[in-house]
C-alpha cells in the first residue's frame, strides 16, 4: 500500500513538472541549437546572441518569453522559426501584465543573418521593435527576405527595415501596433491585414501593395512614394493613403471608404500620377481627396458613389477651394463600383456599403478567422458554397448589430480546394473566395 502511494506521488510530480516545464536561456549561441516543444516555454533572462554561421532552430508550437528589455540578436548566424498553421511559434513578454515595448525584439545585425533566416507562422507581441533589420544593409548587395503567415500585435514598431532592402510580406496580420511597417523599398505586401494600428505602412517606395485590408488605423494607413497600390480595402482609417510622389505611381481597383480623408496628394516632384483609375472613393467624412500640390491631377474613371458633379466636387479639396493648388479633373466618372469585381481580398459580387466579410489566413490548412464588419443592424446569413455553386454549410444565421465580429472556421471535414463564403441579408450579398490547402 505504501509503495503504491509513493509511486502515485512520484508520477504526480513528474506529470506536474511536464506540464510546467520551462527553460531559462541567455548569452551566446556558439553551436547549432534547437529549442524544442518538450522544453517550452523558453524564458529569455538575458540577451541571446546567435554568432557567425550558427543556426538556432525553433520547433513549431514553442513559446519564447522575454524578460523586460531583453532581445535575440542575430549576429551573422541564422534563425529558423518555422511554425505551422496549427502550431505557431510565439515570441512574447514574460510579464503577466505586459505593456507595449517591454522587451526589445529580434534584431538582425548583418546581411548574412537575413539571407539565411526564415520566419513563418510566428506571432510577436509587446516588443519595442518586433523585427529590426536596420543594421543589415550592404550597399549594392541587398538581401531579399520574406515573412509569411505571421501575426504582429501590440508592438511599438512591428517591422523596422532599412528602406533599401527588399522585404516581402505575405498573408500577415498587423494589429494594435504603433507602426506596423516603418519603411519598404522594392518589395511586395500581399494579402495582409493592417488593423487598429496608429500607422499602417509609414514609408513605401517602388513596392507592390496588393490585396490587403487597411482598417481602423488611427493615423495614416499608407504613405506612398512611387508605388503600385492595387485591389486593397481602406476603411475607417484617419487618412487612408498619403501619396507623396506622383511619378510612376499606379493606384487602381481600391475601395476607399468611411475614412476621415481618403487620399492626400502632395507630390514633391515629377509629373502627376497617370494611372489612377477604377477606384471606389466615397463616404470619407472630411474629403475624398485632399490636394496639397500645385500640379494638376487626372482622377477620371473612378467611382464616387454619385453621378452628380457638384456632389463629387464638394468632397474634393483642390484649386477650386485654394488657387495655390492644382486642379483635379474627376470627370468622366464611373456609375458603378467596378473595383468590387476585381478586389482579390473580397471578390465582392454586389457593391455594398453596409457590411463586409473577409478571412485570414487565406489560403489555410485547418483553421481560418472569418472577419465580419456590420454597419447597419440586420439579419444576416453566412453560407459556404463549393466550387460547383452548391451550398454545403450554413455557418451563421442571426441578427447582427453594428460592429466587428470574428468567427473561427474549421475545415476538418472539407477537402482541399476552392470554396466561396457568402454573407447576405434580405437585399444584398458579398462573396469571398476561400482556399483550403
Amino acid at each position: 500500500m505504501k509503495k503504491t502511494t509513493f509511486l502515485k506521488i512520484i508520477l504526480s510530480i513528474l506529470f506536474y513538472n511536464t506540464l510546467n516545464a520551462q527553460t531559462s536561456v541567455s548569452g551566446g549561441v556558439f553551436s547549432d541549437t534547437s529549442w524544442t516543444l518538450e522544453n517550452s516555454p523558453y524564458i529569455v533572462t538575458d540577451d541571446i546572441i546567435i554568432f557567425d554561421n550558427i543556426k538556432l532552430t525553433i520547433e513549431p508550437g514553442v513559446t519564447i518569453e522575454f524578460n523586460d528589455g531583453k532581445e535575440i540578436e542575430i549576429r551573422g548566424g541564422n534563425l529558423q522559426a518555422i511554425g505551422t498553421d496549427t502550431n505557431k511559434i510565439i515570441f512574447k513578454s514574460s510579464s503577466q501584465s505586459p505593456t507595449m515595448g517591454v522587451w526589445k525584439g529580434l534584431r538582425f545585425v548583418n546581411r548574412s543573418s537575413l539571407d539565411n533566416s526564415k520566419l513563418e507562422f510566428v506571432e510577436i507581441s509587446y516588443a519595442a521593435v518586433a523585427i529590426d533589420t536596420k543594421e543589415t544593409i550592404v550597399y549594392g548587395v541587398d538581401p531579399i527576405w520574406s515573412i509569411s503567415n505571421s501575426k504582429f500585435h501590440m508592438n511599438d514598431i512591428a517591422i523596422d527595415l532599412d528602406s533599401t532592402e527588399e522585404n516581402n510580406f505575405y498573408n500577415c496580420i498587423f494589429e494594435n501596433n504603433g507602426i506596423a511597417i516603418n519603411s519598404l523599398n522594392y518589395s511586395e505586401v500581399l494579402n495582409c491585414t493592417f488593423e487598429n494600428n496608429v500607422t499602417g505602412i509609414g514609408y513605401v517606395y517602388d513596392t507592390l501593395i496588393k490585396d490587403n485590408i487597411f482598417r481602423n488605423n488611427t493615423g495614416t494607413a499608407l504613405v506612398s512614394f512611387r508605388t503600385i497600390i492595387d485591389r486593397n480595402l481602406f476603411q475607417n482609417n484617419n487618412i487612408a493613403i498619403d501619396i507623396k510622389l506622383f511619378t510612376n505611381s499606379v493606384v487602381k481597383n481600391n475601395i476607399v471608404t468611411n475614412n476621415t480623408i481618403g487620399f492626400i496628394v502632395k507630390g514633391e516632384s515629377g509629373s502627376p500620377v497617370s494611372d489612377f483609375y477604377n477606384n471606389c472613393i466615397y463616404d470619407n467624412s472630411q474629403y475624398n481627396v485632399k490636394h496639397e500640390n500645385n500640379i494638376g491631377l487626372n482622377l477620371t474613371n473612378n467611382f464616387w458613389n454619385t453621378t452628380n458633379s457638384a456632389e463629387i466636387e464638394a468632397t474634393i479639396y483642390h484649386a477650386v477651394d485654394d488657387t495655390n493648388l492644382g486642379l483635379i479633373n474627376f470627370s468622366s466618372f464611373q456609375n458603378n463600383c467596378e473595383a468590387t469585381n476585381t478586389l482579390g481580398i473580397g471578390d465582392i459580387t454586389i457593391p455594398n456599403e453596409t457590411f463586409f466579410v473577409t478571412n485570414y489566413p487565406n489560403p489555410f490548412a485547418e483553421e481560418t478567422t472569418i472577419d465580419i464588419n456590420i454597419k447597419k443592424p440586420n439579419y444576416y446569413k453566412l453560407l459556404l458554397f463549393n466550387s460547383n455553386g452548391r451550398m454545403i454549410k450554413q455557418i451563421s444565421n442571426k441578427r447582427y448589430s453594428t460592429g466587428n465580429y470574428k468567427i473561427i472556421f474549421n475545415s476538418k471535414h472539407l477537402s482541399s480546394g476552392i470554396y466561396y463564403l457568402k454573407l447576405q441579408n434580405n437585399s444584398n450579398s458579398i462573396t469571398r473566395k476561400l482556399v483550403i490547402k
